[in-house]
């Protein structure tokens, strides 16, 4: 019998809008998550949106399902912070 534990996914990742269906199912998911976890949604500043956010991609799997998403906020000098990450693990692991 192979051994299955280091099976691999494939993912495809690309930019979408920030409110587009499956970008806001996720980041509505992300949100519950949070809330189960933390008991709140405690962002700390301000929240991303689509004004602030550089570009938002959705992860998804060979079947074209979103599974992930993801979206980096400039700071200033060259930098930036990944926000509203979020990794669907139920989907995945199927």
């Amino acid at each position: 019998m192979a051994d299955q534990s280091h099976r691999v996914r494939s993912i495809s990742v690309a930019p979408e809008p920030f409110d587009a269906p499956d970008s806001r199912s996720l980041r509505k998911e992300l949100g519950a998550d949070l809330m189960r976890r933390y008991a709140g949604d405690s962002e700390p500043g301000v929240k991303p949106s689509a004004c602030d956010v550089a570009v938002f991609v959705v992860a998804r799997d060979v079947g074209g399902e979103a599974v992930g998403c993801g979206a980096p906020r400039e700071l200033g000098d060259g930098a930036a912070e990944i926000k509203r990450m979020y990794r669907f693990e139920r989907r995945l692991d199927r």
